[in-house]
């Protein structure tokens, strides 16, 4: 299991080296003289479960900076060092929402690791949340409007960067059949086991969504229509070769495959969609590509 990411800003060295000494083991450690340098790190990376900050820093106020990072990374779990003169800012920081705790200054490393521990816990629950609500709750791919945020976000990059972006619109044939013949419940466990096979035939960089019913979406960037049709071959073969326990079920897919073309996210969804209509059309089990060149 992946160590969860924390970053230590403090403009003493010397106590950067102690909590990287101290806590390298347990967690992911990152650090930082100032809030500058901080603040560089957390706009390339926002995946810090924990940013933990001393109060008093030449560039910028503690309190200034975690607000900082809140605006940034909302998710992030703040935690403030402070010495007793700044007591009241820090107790005030908390009631604002802007830290999660503050320790004073000089604490033993098993209270802050005790609650570093804390923010971790309070950031996994947070992303948990999240994660529910991004994606579909029977096949664990995105959900119709995460994965229609996720291709307008790529078709802005795409427009702007001048690279190649494919969509894929897949519909498993005649899937009607499976629930009329074999019951609901065998039609949510194949849509499951589909929505695992197109995870693992998919690369790291691909999102796949459940678009509604038994029809999925892939959004591929850096991809053009030629390479997204080969993937999209491959992962038909598999469905169609896929061994299934009730006897008799067998099942294959249809899709439609295009390149993005200068065009709206709304647009490049509908034309994806009629190659499909045009796949099922065709006889089903096979896929539909429209070549950017040839548009």
């Amino acid at each position: 299991m992946a160590k969860s990411k924390i970053l230590f800003v403090d403009d003493d060295i010397k106590a950067l080296k102690r909590f990287n000494h101290t806590f390298r083991a347990e967690f992911d450690v990152d650090t930082a003289v100032n809030a500058e340098q901080a603040l560089t790190k957390i706009y390339s990376d926002c995946e810090y479960a924990v940013v933990v900050a001393d109060m008093r820093m030449e560039d910028m106020n503690g309190v200034e900076f975690l607000h900082k990072i809140k605006r940034i990374t909302p998710d992030t779990i703040r935690i403030m060092l402070t010495g007793y003169a700044d007591f009241q800012t820090a107790i005030e920081a908390v009631n604002k929402g802007n830290i999660f705790r503050f320790l004073e200054k000089p604490c033993l490393n098993k209270d802050l690791r005790a609650v570093i521990k804390e923010g971790i816990e309070a950031y996994k629950q947070i992303k948990q949340v999240e994660e529910k609500a991004h994606t579909d709750s029977l096949t664990g791919l995105y959900n119709h409007n995460s994965i229609i945020e996720i291709l307008e976000k790529y078709v802005t990059q795409a427009a702007a960067a001048k690279q190649p972006l494919s969509l894929a619109m897949i519909d498993l044939d005649h899937f009607k059949k499976v629930n009329d013949t074999y019951g609901h419940q065998t039609g949510d466990n194949v849509l499951v086991t589909i929505a695992q096979v197109i995870k693992e035939e998919i690369r790291e960089t691909d999102n796949a969504g459940r678009y509604g019913g038994e029809e999925f979406l892939l959004v591929m960037p850096e991809t053009d229509s030629v390479q997204a049709f080969i993937a999209l071959e491959r992962l038909r073969k598999r469905i169609e070769s896929q061994k299934w326990e009730q006897q008799g079920l067998k099942l294959t897919m249809s899709a439609g495959v295009k390149q993005y073309m200068d065009e709206t996210a709304v647009c490049f969804i509908k034309k994806t969609d009629d190659l499909l209509y045009l796949a099922k059309k065709k006889g089903r089990n096979r896929i539909e590509i429209f070549e950017a060149q040839a548009e």
